[in-house]
This record gives C-alpha cells, sequence and structure tokens, in this order.
C-alpha cells in the first residue's frame, strides 16, 4: 500500500492543531510578562532619579528628615514614588533611604524599591 489512510491524515491533523492551540496561548502570556517587564525598568529609572536627587541635598536638608516622605507630589504616569529616611542607620551620621515605586495594573500592584545611604561629613 501507498500513501497515507485517512485515519493517519486526521490524527496527524489533530496532533498538529493541539500543538498550534499550545502555542498561540502562550502569547498573551509572553505580553504581560513583557510588559511587566517594561513596567519595573522605568519604575527602576524612576527611582535612581529620586537617589540621584537626593545624594545631591545636604545632609541636614528637609528632604532629608526622618520619615516617609509621601508620594503626591512624586506621581509619575501610573507611578507612585515615595521615600522613607531613617536617622543614624547602619550606623551614626548616617541616613538609610528606601525609595518605593509602585505602580497598579489591570492584572496586579506591583513594586520597585531602592536602598540607599548617605553619610554625613564629620568635621
Amino acid at each position: 500500500m501507498r500513501g497515507f489512510t485517512i485515519i493517519e491524515l486526521v490524527l496527524a491533523i489533530v496532533i498538529l492543531a493541539v500543538g498550534v492551540l499550545a502555542a498561540t496561548n502562550l502569547l498573551p502570556v509572553t505580553a504581560r510578562s513583557a510588559q511587566h517587564d517594561r513596567m519595573v525598568t522605568q519604575a527602576a529609572g524612576y527611582a535612581q532619579q529620586k537617589v540621584e536627587e537626593l545624594r545631591s541635598l545636604d545632609f541636614y536638608d528637609s528632604a532629608l528628615s526622618q520619615g516617609t516622605h509621601p508620594a503626591s507630589p512624586e506621581s509619575i504616569d501610573v507611578f507612585q514614588r515615595e521615600y522613607q529616611v531613617t536617622d543614624n542607620l547602619p550606623m551614626t551620621d548616617m541616613k538609610q533611604v528606601v525609595i518605593t515605586v509602585s505602580w497598579r495594573t489591570a492584572f496586579r500592584a506591583s513594586n520597585v524599591q531602592l536602598k540607599t545611604y548617605i553619610a554625613g561629613i564629620t568635621k
């Protein structure tokens, strides 16, 4: 006998269709993952901008006072940026600054945190 039987042909088409359907189901997951990765990259950039701004200030500037500095004036697009300053951590004459950039998409809420230390100049 030569060629394929109708059963072999139908079976091959079914196997091919299952493979194609599985591959197309991965596309939305891949797109969501790529969007999340872009958002993380942008958020990290916004956090780094704030680090550079705070590092350029005088050690005793009010923007570096201990406590949480709210996000209201720090909103950028879909991002909310706030930072928290803790005095004398990890040692005297140092400030720990934690910048948090958060955002919400249709799928989930996410955030990026960046931690830095700013030292006072002792005389």
